[in-house]
């Protein structure tokens, strides 16, 4: 399959660019058949059990990037995420845009959220973080840098890029990753109909290839 060059590059992070940031985590280098998918917006009681159970089923494990909001609504969610062995990690308290928010403001919306989930964090593993929409700038960078494990991505599912066919998006995604890449999805409201096509297929097909999954905490 040949992909439009402007629909790849909405999903798939070009080499150069993660050669150009190396203090942003885009993939884990690895040769081995293993990939790390992640999650994004949730806690959502309305997609999230599913992810689970989906999860649980192919022995998968992943990390859940979490907005404040949604973990004070559901708490006993987060608990679930954790009691079927999964990484958590901080998503800001109302998904805000580095890019449109000024930072002492952004870094409040960081560290609430970190409040919020230290009761939830085993102490012994690091803390993670993910800037909603993949914005960031220098000086968040610099600011976080030494108490986050900053992630990004390889390749996006595409199941918020509503003008792309779920056709289009699961083509894209089997076809750019590879061992070491760093996937995401969304159990929100707004993205998690896609999602599950997009999940449910692409888990399967991984899996036929010989793929295993493992999260941020414990893919090392």
């Amino acid at each position: 399959m040949v992909v439009p060059w402007l629909v790849k590059t909405l999903l798939v992070i070009p080499p150069w660019l993660q050669k150009k940031y190396p203090q942003l985590q885009w993939r884990i280098p690895t040769k081995k058949k293993i990939l790390f998918l992640t999650f994004d917006d949730g806690p959502c009681p309305e997609h999230t059990p599913f992810v689970l159970h989906l999860l649980r089923a192919y022995q998968a494990k992943a990390t859940f990037f979490l907005v404040g909001k949604q973990i004070e609504k559901y708490p006993d969610l987060v608990r679930l995420i954790l009691q079927n062995g999964h990484a958590i990690g901080n998503h800001t308290y109302s998904h805000k845009d580095a890019w449109r928010t000024p930072l002492k403001t952004y870094l409040n919306e960081v560290f609430i959220t970190e409040t919020l989930l230290k009761p939830f964090l085993p102490k012994q593993y690091p803390l993670l973080f993910r800037p909603p929409y993949g914005h960031w700038k220098k000086t968040l960078i610099c600011s976080l840098k030494d108490r986050y494990q900053i992630v990004l991505w390889e390749v996006l599912a595409g199941d918020f890029a509503k003008k792309l066919s779920l056709t289009q998006c699961l083509k894209i995604l089997l076809q750019y990753t590879r061992p070491g890449s760093i996937v995401v999805f969304h159990d929100s409201i707004r993205h998690g109909n896609r999602m599950r096509y997009l999940l449910s297929n692409a888990i399967q097909h991984w899996s036929q290839q010989g793929y295993r999954f493992c999260s941020l905490w414990n893919g090392y």
